[in-house]
């Protein structure tokens, strides 16, 4: 299942960003193979936090967060010394690679708990053993970005900027409060 539904995500992904170079503004080949690398990793990042949330983990998931983002500002700091990386290859490498690392220690930890063995199996075994941890941010987040993929083709370039950041910090003080309630 979750298989088939990355295949889905990366085949939309390709086809919006296929759309949005071809009509928007173009991208360069190599700012669209990180992107898919991104949205690789931070599709594995959001699958192995769920699964470590449904284990009923919630410190180390918070833990793990806090670190992702971490390693994303050094990394992309890093990667300022580096003078031949534009700023879009050092965020979206910075990204990239701070999901990796962080997917690698989650799928440690689910690992460890024995209470998933790792490996092929039906999802709705996954579904019983997890019941009452379920958590409904995929759908959520979903519902939540739309909006940013019809801005992205509707708005001004220059404009684009101010509303990423704008919409970062309403979804970061939005979220803010009920992740340190958690």
């Amino acid at each position: 299942v979750i298989a088939g539904q990355f295949i889905i995500i990366i085949c939309v992904y390709l086809l919006v960003i296929n759309l949005y170079s071809q009509f928007k503004n173009p991208i360069a080949l190599n700012l669209i193979f990180l992107s898919l690398f991104y949205v690789a990793t931070s599709g594995l990042h959001l699958v192995l936090m769920e699964l470590l949330l449904s284990t009923g983990k919630f410190r180390s998931v918070g833990l793990l967060e806090i670190l992702t983002v971490l390693i994303q500002l050094t990394l992309y700091i890093l990667g300022s010394q580096i003078s031949h990386l534009s700023v879009a290859s050092r965020l979206l490498l910075a990204f990239t690679m701070s999901y990796l690392v962080i997917s690698a220690i989650a799928l440690y930890l689910i690992a460890t708990t024995r209470k998933y063995p790792l490996g092929l199996g039906s999802p709705f075994e996954f579904i019983a053993t997890s019941r009452y941890n379920h958590i409904l941010g995929a759908s959520l987040g979903f519902m939540d970005r739309v909006d940013r993929l019809l801005v992205g083709f509707l708005l001004a370039t220059p404009i684009l900027g101010k509303y990423a950041v704008a919409t970062a910090l309403i979804t970061l003080l939005r979220f803010f409060t009920d992740g340190v309630s958690k």
